[in-house]
């Protein structure tokens, strides 16, 4: 990687883009000049507290959603997850099999994943994502009312038919122009949408009335790409994580000439994920590639004895990536175990 300038190689940064919280612009814009002086300086919560005296939009129900999730991702611990380039390709290329969601997919329940500044879909290269996850429908509502006394604004109840909703998933990012984006399913929908085979079949769902959020604006075909590669780009992770408890370490990745695309904010818990995944290149005539897959262990023989304290649906058994040759017996590439 890199560049030369007469004989000496340059290197170029190992750059990652964070997720940029829906107050920042707001902070920003509330430290100028042209605010009253009794306004400026206010930080995070209390920005948007006092912005929202004088923006009605900022009360939609996108970004009361996308406010929501952040306020789990505080409860939660701020953990943010680094995913170099080849993860992500690996990622977004293994297999693995989702009969049912266990109680928590995910490796926290809210968490950013922090993407390389190489990553792209269509040329949209959009922030860091936030990733919000909620087992049960009260603590969605427990955040949401918690999201609404923080910013000053009467508690408004979500809709009584969604009380028996559970597995509540929300991400949200931004794109290159400033606009944070959000989309939010919950329940089978996300079963559904985590098995669909292609970007065909996922934009068929989306595209059913009943699958598609009442929250998301319509968006053009390159963006629905984007938010499908992401959902299982944090699927695949997720998934993965599960099938090998200790792929996560605190910490930035081990990279030369680390750096973010923007600082963190105070409390940001750094992590990594820590793989051997192999690229498949470097095969021979006879042989092809064939990338890992994860199969989840649903039958209830899977917790009895020493599993038997474990959730349903929580086990998933990993199998590696393998070099195919009709001629010979495959050889596993192994990852960390």
């Amino acid at each position: 990687m890199g560049n030369k300038r007469g004989n000496r190689k340059v290197n170029k940064p190992n750059k990652y883009r964070v997720y940029k919280r829906f107050g920042s612009d707001i902070e920003a814009a509330m430290s100028t000049k042209h605010v009253e002086a009794k306004f400026r300086g206010h930080k995070g919560w209390d920005a948007i507290k006092v912005a929202r005296m004088y923006q009605s939009e900022l009360a939609s129900p996108l970004n009361n959603m996308i406010m929501t999730a952040e306020v789990n991702w505080d409860k939660s611990g701020n953990n943010a997850i680094f995913v170099q380039p080849k993860d992500v390709d690996a990622l977004l290329k293994g297999k693995y099999s989702l009969n049912k969601l266990p109680e928590l997919f995910t490796p926290y329940p809210a968490f950013t994943l922090c993407l390389p500044s190489t990553f792209e879909v269509n040329g949209i290269k959009p922030s860091g994502v936030l990733v919000s996850v909620h087992p049960e429908y009260e603590s969605f509502k427990a955040c949401m009312r918690e999201m609404f006394t923080l910013i000053g604004a009467p508690i408004i109840e979500p809709a009584e038919q969604e009380a028996g909703i559970h597995n509540i998933m929300t991400i949200a990012y931004t794109e290159p122009s400033g606009a944070h984006c959000a989309m939010s399913y919950h329940g089978e929908q996300l079963t559904a949408i985590f098995n669909a085979k292609d970007f065909k079949e996922y934009l068929s769902l989306i595209e059913d009335a009943e699958m598609h959020d009442v929250y998301e604006a319509k968006l053009t075909e390159a963006e629905n790409e984007l938010q499908y590669t992401l959902i299982k780009l944090i699927v695949g992770l997720s998934v993965f994580c599960m099938a090998k408890p200790t792929a996560i370490h605190e910490g930035f990745p081990k990279v030369k000439l680390f750096s973010l695309d923007s600082p963190f904010g105070n409390g940001v818990k750094s992590h990594s994920l820590s793989t051997s995944f192999s690229t498949g290149n470097g095969t021979r005539p006879g042989e092809h590639h064939r990338s890992w897959f994860i199969r989840q262990l649903s039958h209830e023989k899977y917790y009895q004895g020493e599993h038997a304290g474990k959730a349903p649906n929580s086990r998933f058994a990993f199998v590696d990536d393998t070099l195919v040759n009709s001629k010979v017996n495959p050889k596993h590439l192994r990852t960390d175990q």
